[in-house]
């Protein structure tokens, strides 16, 4: 069949003003950035520009899907992406709770899994995928069975709709304390992000390998199983991401300790912190070099060169080399913020980064050692060395344009201004969520 283009509604749900006997999800609106990322990122991403509709209520949220259904064609593919509050209304049909849901008008105030069926039968579209992340998920397959199901396998048999649940029709769909995500869409990135489920080896990611992938991480860590329910359509005739190569990394982890004292440290440092942020997609440069390290086709001090090379560090000079702090865990807690740098005389003490137009100056933070620890306490032994390389960091706390033309979504701080410091009223997972999303803009220097 021949391609067209996809689309992508992703919709979050996390305040409901209206109805005290929903609460406030922490997660919705990171969940909906994170898969925002994800399906448009560079070389795997395969989606363009993502509608996103973060808290909206029903009617705008309904016309915004209503009309990306009237505009598809025959041969593009919709995927639409749920995160928030399911409610199954007394027929046990499920409703997704949008900001304005109030559970004494239901129908009106919420978009029914019937309101989607309504719209692909009156679309062209022939391929359609929904991925819902909420609670009783699973009960979504009652909305397209009987008829449709017969009509979508007799009528039109080249057209289906494939669904992929966080649970089944009587579960709960997990937050995760002091994470940014979901527990289901934390394992949906992951999966995107590592492309370690493309078992076939044909480059592709589709919905039925994002199932396989997710389904047995999720049920490990909760008392929730996945499931997918394809009608007339299997889930990896669905698109929707370019696979990566998976990555051995308790192997570079092991060949990176194992060669510490053959690597300069602050490559040494900056291997690990690609190592476990674990994005190949991101980093692929860099895991490149890995691989050929790890399989011996370059030697340390060539890997050097080259990961300077890459990281733009080439031509520093390196701080002297200390000994390697006793326990494992040390080095891990003295990784670097993103992009260290080596100490430098000649190090700029300031720069300005552009961010979507907007400016973020950044000042330089010279590296140190220090003495980690102490004999006073057993949490605190044993004392040992640490060496922290040099960083920039923002000169000022975030302001409210920068927080918007990162993140994209509009929030409601209690001290209303653009230029206002810092950005108030987020969570620790907002902020964190922040500094991810931030590390994988480009930026124009000034």
């Amino acid at each position: 069949m021949t391609q067209g283009q996809r689309h992508a509604i992703l919709i979050a749900a996390s305040e409901f003003p209206n109805e005290p006997q929903l609460a406030r999800l922490n997660c919705p609106v990171n969940d909906v950035a994170g898969m925002a990322e994800a399906l448009t990122a560079p070389e795997i991403g395969l989606f363009a520009e993502p509608k996103q509709l973060v808290n909206q209520p029903c009617d705008l949220t309904r016309r915004a899907i209503n009309r990306v259904f009237t505009q598809a064609g025959p041969h593009d593919q919709i995927l639409i992406y749920y995160s928030g509050h399911g409610k199954p209304d007394t027929q046990g049909s499920l409703h997704l709770a949008l900001t304005d849901t109030e559970f004494a008008e239901l129908h009106a105030s919420s978009l029914g899994i019937k309101h989607l069926r309504e719209f692909i039968d009156n679309s062209d579209c022939k391929q359609v995928g929904l991925i819902l992340d909420c609670c009783y998920s699973g009960l979504a397959s009652k909305g397209f069975k009987g008829s449709v199901e017969d009509q979508l396998q007799v009528t039109f048999r080249d057209r289906g709709i494939y669904i992929l649940a966080a649970s089944d029709v009587e579960e709960a769909a997990r937050e995760q304390r002091e994470e940014p995500y979901s527990l289901f869409t934390k394992h949906l990135l992951q999966g995107i992000r590592q492309g370690a489920m493309d078992k076939d080896g044909k480059g592709w990611i589709g919905l039925g390998d994002l199932y396989e992938y997710v389904k047995p991480l999720v049920h490990n860590e909760a008392k929730q199983h996945p499931r997918a329910y394809p009608f007339g359509i299997q889930g990896n005739d669905l698109m929707i991401a370019r696979a990566a190569q998976a990555y051995d990394l308790n192997a570079l982890r092991k060949m990176i300790d194992r060669l510490e004292e053959d690597l300069a440290d602050e490559v040494y440092l900056d291997a690990l912190r690609v190592v476990k942020e674990n994005q190949p997609k991101r980093d692929h440069a860099y895991f490149k070099l890995l691989a050929e390290l790890l399989a011996e086709r370059i030697r340390p001090g060539k890997f050097s060169g080259l990961w300077l090379k890459q990281s733009g560090l080439a031509g520093l000079t390196a701080p002297a080399r200390v000994p390697k702090p006793p326990p494992e865990p040390v080095r891990e807690a003295a990784l670097p913020a993103p992009k260290p740098v080596v100490t430098n005389p000649a190090q700029p003490a300031s720069f300005i980064e552009t961010v979507n137009g907007v400016p973020l100056e950044m000042i330089y933070i010279p590296g140190g050692k220090f003495t980690m620890g102490g004999n006073a306490h057993d949490d605190e032994k044993p004392p040992h060395p640490v060496t922290v390389p040099g960083f920039f960091i923002g000169k000022f706390q975030i302001t409210q344009a920068q927080w918007k033309t990162v993140m994209g979504d509009e929030r409601k701080p209690h001290f209303k201004g653009d230029n206002l410091l810092p950005m108030e009223s987020i969570s620790w997972n907002d902020a964190r969520a922040f500094c991810e999303k931030l590390t994988q803009l480009d930026f124009v220097q000034n």
